[in-house]
């Protein structure tokens, strides 16, 4: 009797490991992992939430120009705080910067269009 000869192989796509598994009732499903995948999503909802935080800021900061033309004195009392807060959020995004998607760079865009547009609304 001749024995059969065979070989195992496998393939592996890069940046993506595809896995089988069996449930009870012997149906197979595919699960796809990707460490790639979840540092993306993770980027992803890092610059969600700097985007959140820097529309915030310019809405503060839309209030703050609105009290300073109004001659309202507090807003000067707000100014350094705000400064602070300017630095920070320019850190903030300009570390992100290569990790915006092209749907996060239009947000942005649009949030800086609102704040020039009420810059120039003001004068």
């Amino acid at each position: 009797m001749k024995a059969k000869q065979f070989s195992v192989s496998s393939t592996m796509k890069e940046k993506q490991v595809k896995t089988e598994t069996t449930n009870s009732e012997n149906e197979s499903s595919d699960i796809d992992t990707s460490d790639d995948d979840i540092e993306v999503a993770d980027n992803s909802s890092k610059v969600d939430d700097a985007l959140d935080s820097y529309e915030e800021y310019v809405d503060s900061y839309i209030k703050f120009l609105k009290k300073a033309q109004k001659g309202d004195n507090s807003a000067m009392a707000e100014y350094p705080a705000l400064m602070q807060k300017t630095t920070d959020m320019q850190m903030k995004i300009d570390d992100m910067k290569n990790d915006f998607s092209t749907k996060q760079m239009s947000r942005m865009m649009k949030i800086q269009t609102k704040m020039t547009t009420a810059a120039l609304d003001m004068q």
